[in-house]
């Protein structure tokens, strides 16, 4: 059976076991020519083992990879029309950047001009020109991952895979080489590409789509908005966002769309919140809530932490439930340690998730 014919890529399917232990359980995945997708979760979730098995570094156990069109589960990685970029930078410490840019079109024995072209433009694209003559040892890290970035240009894949990239540089270089891949991506519109991170930062900031990984199986895709507003389950919604959203045990109430806290009741609107007695969480993010300033507070105490990060203040409250929440503040705003604060949020700010950790839908009555 075909893809769908809009797809670069479809994973039908794919499962990957070492033995008797399962990494990646039966992936089902659609990614359209041009997309961005990122593959986020914690260690050890299958992203990366996901990311090789596309690349043909690793046999699939079970299901099939189609690329363009094509049925690629059994060929080799030489076959698909890919480049991948790895979070050590592999180049070649005897080369310049300019040879090591080059090297894989001499090995496909390109002619001599059209490398030279490749070689500039992707120097071009990664602003790398003045380094072409250098070795790598004479590099920062960013600039010897853009060197490898610039590597995979000139081979004119059809699809991108990076992994990881940016985990070996320091904060500083994290965030300008990060700029940099958005850069590429907005260079290439036409080129798939798939980036494996366990950090949502980059995931927010570079990703069409969201694949948010957990245990080998996808717990939610979407656009990073729609995971951040509307997070399927609890592990989503303490994944994605940082801090975390503050996840509120309590109960469903007698009324329907009610919610009862150790604080107090809370209501919904049109909430759906399960039957009377059974166990929910109530979500919601640090920047959604503010001092209750006369308001119904939706949280009550103490401040245990104060960090001030210059524009914003964060606050971590033990709230009555005997678990803590973090509130962001404006900068200038710096509550003391002991402090009682109470905070409220808006009801449309609030996320309910049942038993089962699902995002609790609005009722249908």
């Amino acid at each position: 059976m075909t893809p769908a014919a809009e797809s670069m890529i479809e994973l039908r399917a794919v499962r990957k076991s070492f033995g008797a232990l399962d990494v990646v359980h039966g992936i089902d995945l659609a990614i359209d020519k041009g997309e961005f997708v990122v593959f986020v979760g914690p260690s050890g979730c299958g992203k990366s083992t996901l990311l090789r098995l596309i690349a043909g570094l690793e046999d699939v156990s079970d299901g099939e990879i189609w690329i363009d069109g094509r049925d690629v589960t059994d060929d080799d990685p030489s076959r698909r029309g890919i480049a991948m970029v790895f979070q050590s930078y592999a180049l070649y410490p005897h080369m310049s950047v300019k040879d090591n840019l080059g090297f894989g079109l001499k090995l496909a024995r390109t002619p001599g001009e059209e490398r030279e072209t490749r070689i500039a433009r992707a120097a071009r694209m990664l602003q790398i020109e003045p380094l072409l003559a250098r070795l790598p040892r004479a590099l920062s890290g960013g600039q010897r991952q853009r060197v490898a970035i610039g590597r995979a240009i000139t081979r004119d894949p059809r699809l991108f895979l990076f992994d990881e990239p940016l985990s070996n540089l320091d904060a500083a270089l994290r965030v300008a080489t990060r700029v940099e891949i958005a850069r590429l991506k907005e260079s290439l519109p036409s080129t798939t590409m798939i980036y494996v991170t366990h950090d949502q930062t980059e995931a927010m900031t570079l990703a069409d789509r969201i694949v948010v990984m957990r245990a080998g199986r996808i717990e939610q895709i979407g656009s990073p908005m729609e995971l951040y507003e509307r997070p399927a389950n609890l592990f989503v919604a303490g994944f994605i966002g940082s801090p975390a959203m503050n996840i509120l045990p309590g109960s469903a109430g007698e009324t329907p769309g009610t919610v009862v806290l150790a604080d107090g009741t809370v209501t919904l609107t049109r909430r759906d919140t399960g039957p009377a007695g059974t166990s929910v969480s109530l979500g919601v993010r640090p920047e959604d809530l503010a001092l209750a300033n006369g308001r119904t507070p939706l949280v009550r105490g103490n401040v245990i932490v104060v960090e001030r990060l210059g524009e914003v203040t964060l606050a971590h409250v033990q709230s009555g439930t005997d678990s803590t929440v973090i509130v962001k503040l404006p900068g200038e705003m710096a509550p003391k340690r002991g402090d009682l604060l109470e905070l409220a949020a808006k009801v449309e700010k609030l996320h309910v998730f049942g038993a089962g950790e699902q995002a609790r839908p609005p009722r249908t009555d």
